[in-house]
């Protein structure tokens, strides 16, 4: 049964990435329904319960199967373009890039109360343009970047 419910989630799940592109950040605010991780939000929070249940579930393999997903979607092309004196390799900021997006969407789905995928969808955007040094600021100035709860 637990084999059977991730292979629908990640099902589903790819079918979302393949058919939808990623988020253009020079267009997005206007037209987010045509993008793959709006339409992922909307297909998580829908099975939110489940997604949740099995993310707790320390034999279910679903959050790995996601980040493998969402590192495919990220692609090579979102780190083609670091300095390659730079000391942080492709990889790194790949997987840097990913876990700051499982990070966001496993603390979203996770609140007591949970916003919608469009307010979450706003917050996801706004988080791909922000450094750690923004945060840092952000979070000295007491003041919310955005929010999720």
């Amino acid at each position: 049964m637990l084999n059977r419910c991730e292979d629908q989630l990640i099902h589903e799940s790819d079918y979302i990435f393949r058919q939808y592109r990623r988020p253009d950040l020079a267009r997005i605010a206007a037209h987010p329904t045509n993008d793959a991780f709006f339409k992922l939000m909307e297909y998580l929070y829908q099975n939110r319960q489940i997604v949740i249940t099995l993310i707790n579930c320390s034999a279910s393999d679903l959050w790995r199967k996601i980040h493998d997903l969402v590192a495919v979607a990220i692609g090579t092309h979102a780190t083609d373009q670091i300095d390659q004196n730079f000391e942080i390799t492709p990889d790194l900021a790949r997987e840097l890039l990913v876990q700051n997006v499982m990070t966001l969407l496993k603390y979203w789905l996770t609140q007591p109360t949970v916003i919608t995928p469009t307010g979450a969808y706003q917050v996801f955007i706004k988080s791909r343009t922000l450094s750690p040094v923004d945060l840092a600021q952000e979070l000295a100035a007491n003041k919310p970047v955005s929010r999720l709860d």
